[in-house]
């Protein structure tokens, strides 16, 4: 299986692809529109996709769900360090390309399987634990 990780921000996304050996096959920085998210991953095969539970997050996920993809919406906040890795968008020639290697153990890295509810995690009512509550 393939794993993807991306950074959602407003502008761009920042988009690494690894297969489960962690292999890195493709690394960049898109647009954050339907047409470049369909460009990029609309012909590949099934994969499963972290996100970053952010702003864009819920139209971003519901988007790739339409393309096949296997989708889990994580809170920042909770996601535990062991086997977890970040896919910044920061300064494209420092960024580290790293994805959660063992997604489909999901709860390893401190993630709720995709179909359960829960409501946020940090305690507050702030967005992007609605968000992560609502996804994951």
């Amino acid at each position: 299986m393939t794993y993807i990780g991306m950074d959602v921000h407003k502008q761009e996304t920042q988009v690494c692809i690894e297969e489960a050996d962690g292999a890195v096959i493709r690394e960049q920085r898109i647009r954050t529109t339907r047409e470049r998210f369909t460009a990029l991953l609309g012909g590949r095969p099934r994969a499963r996709i972290l996100l970053e539970a952010a702003t864009e997050s819920e139209w971003v996920a519901q988007h790739l769900e339409t393309l096949g993809h296997e989708v889990i919406v994580a809170d920042p906040n909770y996601a535990a360090a062991g086997g977890h890795h970040t896919v910044s968008s920061g300064d494209p020639e420092g960024a580290k390309c790293s994805v959660p290697r063992r997604l489909d153990g999901a709860e390893s890295v401190g993630l709720a399987e995709p179909d359960a509810r829960s409501g946020p995690r940090c305690g507050s009512s702030c967005a992007g634990c609605a968000i992560a509550g609502a996804r994951t």
